[in-house]
């Protein structure tokens, strides 16, 4: 599969992050995992966790690792 990229050569991202915020409301229990935006949304573990990333670092999310995966919520007020 050939990722699509924009005139300066970047790669054009398909997966934004209000995307990864609507898995939230779709996916079933109060988190949510790379694995399960991944899914929902047809892209890699790696894209996912780098998107859920991200909204952790803005402070959209928060994150926890309870075991060996990383469950992500949303922070209160969101």
């Amino acid at each position: 599969m050939t990722r699509e990229r924009d005139d300066t050569g970047q790669y054009v991202e398909t997966v934004g992050l209000e995307d990864v915020l609507q898995v939230f409301d779709d996916v079933r229990g109060p988190v949510v995992t790379s694995s399960d935006v991944a899914d929902a949304l047809d892209c890699t573990t790696e894209a996912a966790r780098q998107k859920l990333t991200r909204l952790y670092d803005r402070g959209v999310v928060d994150k926890r690792k309870p075991g060996r995966t990383v469950v992500y919520w949303r922070v209160d007020g969101e």
